[in-house]
């Protein structure tokens, strides 16, 4: 691919700050966040970055609750006269008239991406009592405004029963796009991972729904689009409702397309691959990225797994999620633990 079209995306969480305590939050520290000249050093690495490889950089802004961080409008200003695209991921309860004015204000916003992990009983068990309500109220307010809308759903052993239900929510409510992950146990996670058997019943859920939501598209009838290009989601065998977004096809991108920076300025291949490669309150980006040998190494496990060699599918999952692999094994290039196939 030439690299004028490569996509580059940065998972930037800007605060450790949280009104919630969700049962599977990857958080474990919350020390005092960086100010802004901190934040602005680190911005201009980002920029130097892209522009250096000419990628089309995107950034994630997330923490913690970026609505929480009050720095966040700058970033996005700089964002916006930079030619930077970005996306907010929120935890949905803090959506009020003053935030709709400045994201109705940002000229390069991409999405606002909400969680929902369940229906209410299910969602407010993980996220806390009320938080169900105050996110899909978020959701109403962002779709009335007419900013493009996005929903994630970690399924664990806990809730991915109720996969169906917060699809056809997103639906009712008109929300732009959906996509679904598995858990990956780490930080404060309280939490426990999907057996086989119920991953198995996960996959039959997204494979209907889709087929079914893909036929009320052809109506007219659902404005949502559902994604399935996260690992091992090719088994649902939906690749006929491929369109450009090439979903039912996934590799690991951590460290090649995907970087992720904490809140205290550390820099990591993926949010969910919690690796240190290096800190950018005093370390320079393109530097790391160019010189490190764990990050050279980490790409180089995931494209590797003498389990998967002889497998037909291997080329659409290159072995499936490597930080779910990491967490439970504690290694990154074997075989995804929900793999089906013998």
């Amino acid at each position: 691919m030439n690299k004028e079209s490569t996509k580059f995306v940065i998972q930037w969480h800007l605060t450790h700050k949280c009104n919630l305590r969700c049962k599977h939050c990857y958080q474990e520290e919350y020390e005092k966040d960086l100010d802004f000249k901190e934040l602005i050093y680190i911005f201009s690495q980002i920029k130097t970055f892209f522009n250096k490889n000419n990628y089309k950089g995107h950034i994630n802004f997330t923490g913690g609750e970026p609505l929480l961080c009050e720095h966040l409008w700058g970033l996005t200003s700089f964002c916006d006269n930079n030619d930077i695209t970005y996306g907010i991921l929120t935890n949905g309860t803090m959506i009020n008239d003053r935030v709709i004015r400045n994201l109705k204000n940002c000229k390069n916003l991409s999405f606002i991406q909400i969680s929902l992990d369940g229906y209410r009983e299910v969602h407010d068990s993980i996220r806390g009592k009320g938080s169900f309500d105050k996110a899909v109220n978020g959701l109403k307010r962002l779709k009335k405004a007419g900013i493009e809308t996005m929903v994630s759903f970690t399924a664990s052993n806990t809730n991915f029963g109720e996969l169906k239900e917060v699809i056809r929510l997103c639906q009712k409510i008109g929300v732009d796009r959906f996509w679904t992950d598995r858990l990956v146990p780490m930080g404060n996670n309280s939490l426990d991972i999907m057996t086989n058997t119920m991953f198995k019943h996960y996959i039959s859920i997204l494979r209907k729904e889709i087929k079914r939501n893909e036929f009320l598209r052809k109506l007219k009838l659902s404005k949502t689009y559902i994604h399935n290009n996260r690992a091992m989601q090719f088994m649902c065998n939906c690749d006929r409702y491929r369109n450009d977004r090439h979903d039912g096809v996934y590799k690991c991108s951590a460290g090649k397309r995907l970087l992720a920076i904490l809140a205290d300025g550390k820099l990591l291949p993926c949010r969910r691959l919690p690796i240190e490669l290096g800190n950018l309150t005093n370390e320079s980006l393109s530097e790391i990225i160019e010189n490190s040998v764990v990050l050279s190494k980490i790409i180089n496990d995931i494209d590797t797994c003498e389990d998967c060699n002889n497998c037909i599918f291997k080329d659409k999952c290159n072995s499936g999620a490597k930080c779910l692999t990491y967490a439970v094994k504690g290694e990154i290039s074997g075989k995804d633990i929900n793999c089906l196939m013998k």
